[in-house]
């Protein structure tokens, strides 16, 4: 039988993450998922279902936004 997938209710730090990423301040993967009261790797999940590829994760550095660039040929 297959695990139960853990959800997390990121509506109340959605607003938190987009102030954060757009003003260059740092938010550290481990303390928004000790706030949230689930696993780092849960919380990973659930942010990149919700930023998609718009996020990158450093381990120094925190969660940092992305802009990628499109490619024209």
């Amino acid at each position: 039988m297959p695990r139960k997938k853990i959800t997390v209710a990121l509506d109340q730090f959605l607003q938190m993450i987009d102030l954060a990423l757009d003003t260059g301040g740092k938010i550290d993967l481990k303390t928004l998922s000790a706030q949230a009261g689930v696993s780092a790797p849960v919380m990973r999940r659930a942010l990149i279902e919700v930023y998609g590829d718009s996020i990158t994760f450093k381990k120094k550095v925190g969660i940092i936004r992305t802009v990628r660039s499109e490619v024209t040929v």
